[in-house]
C-alpha cells in the first residue's frame, strides 16, 4: 500500500518569513494548463493527469493570476471552476521530508527547461507521474517499485525527468505544499534568490512561473480517484 506524503511531527507547518502570519490561501482552478492532459494508469489511480492551474490568492507574495500546479495526492479530488479557501502553505521539508522536497525542487528545475507544443500531453503527464513517484516511492523509476505506470511513453518521459533531476547538484526552487483536509493538496514552488540564498522574500508571480516556467495561461482540472 502506498504511503501518504510525509507530515512533520505534530503536524508542524514551516513557512518562509515572507508567508509568516499570512492568512490561509485561496485557489481557483479553471481548466487544463496548455490545453493538454494525459490519460494514465498507475498504481492506485486511473484517469486524467497533467498540469492545471488558475488563480492563487490570499497567499502573500505567492499570489498570482497565472497559477500552474500539479496534484500531490492520489486519494483526494479537486474540482475546477470553484473558489476553494483555507489552504495552508506548508514548507516542503515538513510536508514531504527534506530529501523528497529537494528532489522535487530539482525535478522542477529540469521541467522548467521543457517546451510545450504538440507533444505536451506526454510532457505534462510524465511530469505528474514523476512527482507522484517521488512522493510515493523510494526509487526513481516508474518501471518498478510501489508506484508504477503501465503507460509506455509516459513512463519513458517520467524516468528521463527523474534521472535528470537526480543528476542535478542543486535545485533552483524552494518547494511547498498547499494543504487542505478533504481536498487535493497542490504543489507550490518558488524561485530561490540568486546565489542559492533561498526564497525568504519570493518575487510576486514566481510560484506560477516555477512550475513549467513559460507563463502560459493557467488552466485547471477536475481529477478524482477512479
Amino acid at each position: 500500500m502506498l504511503q501518504r506524503p510525509l507530515r512533520a511531527a505534530l503536524g508542524a507547518i514551516v513557512l518562509t518569513a515572507a508567508c509568516a502570519g499570512a492568512q490561509a490561501a485561496t485557489v481557483t482552478l479553471d481548466g487544463w494548463a496548455y490545453d493538454r492532459y494525459s490519460n494514465v494508469s498507475v498504481t492506485d489511480y486511473s484517469g486524467k493527469a497533467g498540469a492545471f492551474g488558475g488563480t492563487l490568492s490570499d497567499a502573500g507574495t505567492f499570489s498570482t493570476t497565472d497559477f500552474i500546479t500539479y496534484c500531490i495526492e492520489l486519494d483526494e479530488s479537486i474540482s475546477f471552476g470553484n473558489t476553494i479557501t483555507g489552504f495552508d502553505i506548508v514548507g516542503g521539508d515538513a510536508y514531504f521530508g527534506a530529501a523528497k522536497a529537494d528532489l522535487l525542487g530539482r525535478l522542477m528545475t529540469v521541467a522548467a527547461s521543457e517546451t510545450y507544443s504538440d507533444a505536451s500531453w506526454k510532457k505534462v503527464g510524465a511530469l505528474q507521474l514523476a512527482i507522484w513517484n517521488i512522493v510515493y516511492d523510494t526509487d526513481l523509476t516508474l518501471s518498478s517499485g510501489s508506484f508504477e505506470s503501465s503507460n509506455y511513453w509516459l513512463t519513458v518521459g517520467a524516468n528521463q525527468l527523474l534521472a535528470a533531476a537526480a543528476a542535478l547538484t542543486e535545485s533552483a526552487y524552494d518547494v511547498y505544499a498547499l494543504e487542505k483536509t478533504g481536498v487535493q493538496d497542490l504543489l507550490l514552488v518558488s524561485l530561490k534568490e540568486p546565489g542559492g540564498g533561498g526564497s525568504a522574500v519570493p518575487e510576486p508571480g514566481t510560484a506560477a512561473l516555477a512550475l513549467l516556467a513559460l507563463g502560459a495561461a493557467g488552466a485547471g482540472l477536475r481529477r478524482r480517484k477512479s
